[in-house]
């Protein structure tokens, strides 16, 4: 194992930067330890925790939130909490600028992360990914708040859901405002070891996965791993990839989990998520799931099979009904795994094909979509790898309309509709995009195609009532 590789140059990006002031209220923090020398803070009033490592030559902490006061308001808390503030590293552990967007107010301490961090956020994808988390944050809050009116005034959930709906407000408001962003100034590729006298901390990146640069960290001497909720989370089954085309590195996943679990191993607790503590049994549950899922789906794509005849094989009614019996399901239910699972399922079989939707993404600033379309085509004809998927072709599609390129976005979503002629949802979608083009009698077509196929689309019926009245 190496030691880090310190990067002498550390880039800086302001986008309108906050103020930092001190919060002097520590009463609103609860500190726990969760091993000996790994501890939590957590904030009870906005939400949020962050974990400490404590070793004799500093505090080892784990990734800065979304702003400069947020980290701020911690690092005052760990001081007092602790009583010392001799920071030793932050680790970022996620390349998600929300994760570690409060990095400058660490910066006279060594902030560690994957080098993909410098890899990825040049000043035009910083702005992009800005504007992308804050559609989420507030997207997630107008979810928030309309499942507010489903839960009985003043019940647990209801006041759950109000904290929540209050997390994403405020998550989407620090970003709006904006902040300056400090990249870590040690960088590495797999694995790296930090030494700290009694206690060493590791980083071992685990591949593409949710995001590019996400990793574990172990601390041997507390035979713990501690695994961020992107990686493992306790009401989910695998990681999520951003983009829904992405590359995923499956067999590395399984590697480090094996090694992390193995019977013998020097792994005893694994923190998940922040806040929980899992047992060797729980992890392996997880690994099982994913072990299992991608040998399947690996061999029943190189026997010739279409995704809805794998998805209908590793369904939880058939070789996954073991799911059923998983922490996850147990605790959140079915309609909560069940969509979760199917996405694995074909997440995974995508792994095996070029997604024609890639390739025709590549071509379209030179060609336009329809005539990229035609070259796919006709690479696809002699290629049976390249995918027709109708996820991302319709991911593709909206991705165009996003940008007010209906030729383009038309293209696209017709050819899903040519591709999937019984899929509800991708005439719907098409019928979007006329509606958005100002062709309402196109619309209107295929919004009632759409509702011919599935007699419960709602949004369907709404656009048809909306287009004919006006």
């Amino acid at each position: 194992m190496k030691r880090a590789c310190v990067v002498p140059v550390v880039f800086l990006f302001s986008m309108g930067l906050l103020s930092a002031a001190p919060d002097a209220d520590a009463s609103r923090f609860v500190h726990k330890k969760m091993t000996p020398r790994i501890h939590l803070l957590r904030d009870t009033q906005a939400g949020g925790a962050q974990l400490g490592i404590v070793s004799d030559k500093g505090i080892v902490l784990l990734d800065s939130f979304s702003s400069m006061p947020t980290a701020q308001r911690y690092r005052d808390a760990w001081r007092k909490a602790l009583g010392r503030e001799d920071f030793a590293y932050v680790l970022n552990t996620v390349d998600r600028l929300d994760i570690f967007g409060g990095n400058a107010v660490f910066k006279d301490v060594p902030i560690v992360g994957h080098r993909v961090f410098h890899e990825k956020f040049t000043p035009a994808a910083v702005k992009a990914e800005i504007r992308r988390l804050i559609e989420m944050w507030r997207w997630k809050e107008d979810v928030s708040r309309k499942r507010q009116a489903t839960h009985k005034p003043g019940s647990k959930e209801a006041k759950g859901e109000l904290a929540w709906t209050a997390f994403c407000r405020r998550r989407a408001e620090e970003m709006e405002q904006g902040f300056k962003l400090l990249l870590p100034g040690i960088t590495y590729n797999d694995r790296l070891a930090l030494y700290l006298g009694d206690l060493t901390v590791e980083m071992i990146a685990l591949g593409r996965a949710g995001f590019d640069g996400m990793s574990i960290v172990v601390v041997p001497e507390e035979k713990t791993a501690i695994i961020t909720g992107f990686i493992m989370h306790s009401q989910h089954l695998a990681p999520h990839p951003q983009e829904r085309w992405a590359r995923l590195d499956v067999p590395r996943w399984i590697r480090i989990l094996e090694e992390l679990t193995a019977e013998k191993g020097r792994v005893n607790n694994y923190i998940v998520d922040t806040s929980y503590i899992w047992t060797r049994e729980d992890v392996k549950a997880h690994l099982r799931y994913i072990k299992t899922l991608w040998n399947r789906v690996e061999e029943l794509e190189a026997g010739g099979e279409t995704l809805r005849s794998v998805q209908d094989k590793l369904s939880l009614e058939n070789e996954f009904a073991f799911v059923k019996k998983m922490k996850p399901y147990m605790e959140h239910g079915d309609d909560w795994i069940r969509p979760q699972h199917k996405t694995h399922v074909w997440l995974f079989y995508l792994q095996h094909k070029k997604p024609a939707a890639l390739l025709i993404r590549k071509l379209i600033p030179e060609y336009g979509a329809a005539e990229a379309i035609r070259k796919v085509k006709a690479k696809a004809a002699k290629h049976r790898e390249i995918y027709f998927d109708e996820g991302t072709l319709n991911n593709l599609g909206y991705l165009m309309l996003n940008k007010k390129k209906f030729s383009d976005a038309l293209a696209v979503f017709q050819l899903n509709t040519e591709k999937y002629p019984k899929s509800a949802n991708v005439w719907d979608s098409l019928g979007e995009a006329w509606a958005k083009k100002g062709d309402a009698p196109k619309a209107i077509k295929c919004y009632k195609k759409s509702l011919q196929l599935n007699p419960k689309n709602e949004n369907a019926r709404k656009m048809l009532e909306k287009l004919k009245k006006n």
